[in-house]
């Protein structure tokens, strides 16, 4: 709808129409299944939030920026960026597609998580 283009940006993202919904989740199950799934797209539930006036703080985000400060040794919770940024600075190469969506988004957040299993 017009709203949720508005409020998460895909026409001006040039992501619009790529893709329909149903590939995008048959995909996401297909390549989720058997996995634990950590994800969430924190700037769509913020802005929905904030809309609402229901926002105060990302629970995923927070999650994930704690259990990889814990892992990485930090004195500080990261951001996403912070952790792809350390990560890739202990050689691993986080998988980023060129174009940001959803799906995208989940496997660079997975694949951030696997190797903080094992770091």
């Amino acid at each position: 709808s017009e709203f949720i283009d508005n409020l998460i940006g895909f026409t001006k993202r040039g992501i619009a129409g790529k893709r329909s919904t149903i590939e995008e989740v048959v995909e996401f199950w297909d390549d989720s299944r058997g996995q634990t799934v950590v994800a969430a797209n924190r700037y769509f539930d913020q802005r929905f939030l904030e809309v609402n006036d229901l926002w105060v703080a990302h629970y995923r985000a927070i999650e994930m920026g704690s259990y990889a400060m814990g892992r990485l040794g930090l004195d500080y919770i990261p951001g996403m960026k912070d952790i792809e940024r350390e990560i890739e600075a202990q050689g691993f190469k986080i998988p980023v597609a060129a174009d940001h969506t959803s799906a995208n988004d989940v496997n660079a957040m997975r694949y951030m998580f696997n190797v903080l299993k094992f770091v």
